[in-house]
């Protein structure tokens, strides 16, 4: 990463299938704005997903 380059960090989402029972996906925070460091819930949220199917996505803005 160059260094005079600011990172922005503007988006992520994650989605996932409860592997024991056929439900549609899960998905937290899909249209949020705020970089991922950020949100508080996702740490404590994480350590309760299991699944063999987890799809995530972070967007970044930066040029």
């Amino acid at each position: 990463m160059r260094p005079d380059v600011l990172v922005n960090a503007d988006g992520f989402g994650v989605g996932w299938y409860y592997p024991q029972r056929d439900t549609n996906p899960f998905f937290f925070c899909l249209q949020n704005i705020l970089p991922i460091w950020s949100d508080a819930k996702l740490p404590s949220l994480s350590r309760y997903v299991k699944s063999g199917c987890i799809l995530a996505s972070i967007r970044s803005s930066t040029p």
